[in-house]
């Protein structure tokens, strides 16, 4: 007899066409499933996963099944070394989508912050400022009123707020305080056109007086300018630089500035070097500038200059904007009106984008929806947001889910007809042979990892029919992709095939049973081993069930009070 184990694993795949599948990346997916982008996805029947930015896949064979990626309203520099090169050989080797709608994360870091994900993009995302009205900054000035800015010195910092609120609009919220060693309100944080002249008239009576501690002033300004809703948050401190020199609560409270995204430019006068090191300290730690007058003229213009850069940093416009084609755009032909945006993000389109929608400016046209191709897939961005707070009037739209449709087909990565046969003849001298209605097909042969590629070449035996030897490549499993590039497409599908040929399990029917596997299973499930005549008997055991003692109690209390009833009916007898 012959002793022999076999531990055999048998394999088969199986692949299925089905819907076309999207994973939808945002830093918020509670609730992402009823926006309506991912309403108009639903509708078409289209599978969509949601997932956070941390949990986008690390490896690109994990973005296979997917047909696009969608990033909505997400922080494109919290994509990681590994999920960026993850994404970029799905789009530029495998042929997938991506569109990229709207920008999350802080959007003035995410603005200045250079990331690998950029050169994915067709535009180039740039803080021109804001072109129309409601710019949406607060700017809280503080002017130093202690006694060593008695003189000019005050004469200037009266007249520099006074110049900032007439560069002002209407819409934007300014504030003022003073301060020596407490701080004092001058004007309520409001907008321009409400206190444009009363900042005027209060600061006329501002005198010189006290010493001067800066850091409550500071933080007064803080607490103040965060009960604003903005995004450009901007703080200019008047004073010569007389008070506590830096410590720690100093660099704490900056730390908190930064957090914030609160800027603080701080203009002084000629002073020892030490206080000017402390005070451009502490305009650097919040990523603001020192500006030392000379010129008591010259204050008006360095203050509007510096509250022009502030407005800088705005990422985005926001008002109301006319849309329309780019005089260059190949889609959408049959629309001629399209609706109004309430704000946009300010972008700059590559040299080689195709600019379908455009937002006019007083300055000019901005890209809206820009595309164009990566390597074997395509890149769309949409700079509005899909939600009510610029795109209310899109909303409402009667062609919003058709115009977003025609977006989605051509991000969708082009699947070739499901009629595409792949498989071995002859497994002795293998031969893949590939059938179906293509021209020029391009094939790679991946093994079942993924891990290992290789170009095959093609030869065409008949109408639709292609053969390539196989006899070099190794047994097992392999996944055929199989691409055709068209002049202005890339069609791509996936089929499995096994190469040579497989040992098949035979019986042999005289071998020695193996007591100790047997054993291990009776004893691991509670059985018996080798009892014949316990065999159909199932193992006693004691069953127990625990009652409450209340169950017992509270009948015989019952049984003893009606016998003292009894007891006491017959007493009265």
């Amino acid at each position: 007899s012959v002793d022999a184990v076999f531990d055999e694993t048998r394999t088969a795949y199986t692949h299925v066409e089905g819907p076309a599948q999207v994973l939808w990346v945002s830093d918020q997916v509670e609730f992402a499933e009823f926006e309506p982008l991912a309403k108009i996805l639903h509708q078409r029947q289209v599978q969509v996963s949601f997932v956070r930015l941390k949990e986008f896949p690390k490896r690109f064979q994990d973005l296979e099944e997917y047909d696009a990626v969608i990033f909505y309203n997400a922080a494109k520099s919290q994509l990681n070394k590994k999920q960026h090169q993850a994404l970029n050989h799905y789009i530029v080797e495998d042929g997938g989508g991506l569109l990229f709608v709207g920008l999350g994360g802080e959007l003035a870091k995410e603005l200045k912050k250079e990331t690998p994900l950029d050169e994915l993009l067709p535009v180039n995302y740039e803080p021109k400022g804001a072109q129309e009205s409601k710019r949406r900054i607060c700017l809280m000035m503080l002017i130093d009123r202690s006694h060593s800015m008695m003189g000019v010195h005050m004469q200037a910092a009266r007249r520099a707020p006074i110049a900032i609120v007439n560069q002002l609009m209407d819409e934007d919220l300014v504030g003022v305080l003073t301060f020596d060693i407490d701080p004092y309100v001058v004007t309520e944080i409001n907008e321009v056109r409400n206190v444009r002249t009363m900042i005027e008239e209060n600061l006329s009576h501002l005198y010189a007086s006290g010493s001067t501690n800066l850091y409550p002033a500071l933080g007064e300004a803080r607490r103040r300018i965060m009960l604003q809703d903005t995004q450009v948050r901007h703080v200019i401190a008047f004073t010569d630089g007389e008070t506590k020199k830096f410590n720690e609560s100093y660099e704490a409270l900056m730390n908190v500035y930064q957090r914030d995204e609160i800027t603080l430019s701080v203009v002084t006068f000629p002073t020892d070097p030490a206080t000017l090191q402390f005070l451009g300290r502490l305009a650097g730690l919040t990523g603001g500038q020192l500006y030392v007058v000379d010129n008591y003229l010259d204050l008006p213009k360095i203050v509007i200059k510096d509250t022009n850069d502030a407005l800088e940093r705005l990422p985005y416009a926001e008002g109301f904007f006319i849309t329309r084609r780019h005089e260059a755009a190949e889609w959408f032909n049959e629309l001629n009106d399209f609706p109004k945006l309430r704000g946009f993000l300010t972008t700059t389109a590559k040299p080689t984008a195709q600019v379908e929608l455009e937002v006019m400016t007083e300055e000019g046209p901005h890209p809206l929806l820009a595309r164009w191709p990566q390597g074997r897939g395509r890149v769309a961005v949409f700079t509005s947001d899909a939600q009510a707070r610029w795109a209310s009037s899109w909303l409402r739209w009667p062609r919003f889910d058709a115009w977003w449709a025609e977006v989605f087909d051509w991000t969708l990565r082009t699947e070739l007809s499901a009629e595409i046969l792949a498989y071995v003849e002859d497994p002795e001298h293998p031969r893949l042979v590939i059938e179906g209605r293509l021209e020029q097909p391009h094939i790679q042969l991946f093994d079942a990892e993924n891990a290992v590629a290789r170009e095959v070449s093609l030869v065409k035996t008949g109408p639709w029919r292609w053969e390539t030897d196989l006899s070099g490549v190794t047994p097992g499993w392999h996944r055929v992709a199989i691409e055709e590039q068209s002049e202005t497409d890339v069609a791509m599908t996936t089929r499995w095939i096994q190469v040579g040929e497989f040992l098949e399990a035979t019986e042999l029917p005289y071998q020695r049973p193996q007591l100790d596997v047997l054993r291990a299973l009776a004893t691991s499930t509670g059985g018996r081993f080798n009892e014949p005549h316990h065999a159909l008997n199932p193992t006693p055991e004691k069953a127990t069930e625990s009652l409450p003692l209340a169950l017992f109690v509270i009948p015989g209390i019952m049984v003893l009070l009606l016998i003292e009833i009894r007891l006491r009916e017959g007493s009265q007898l």
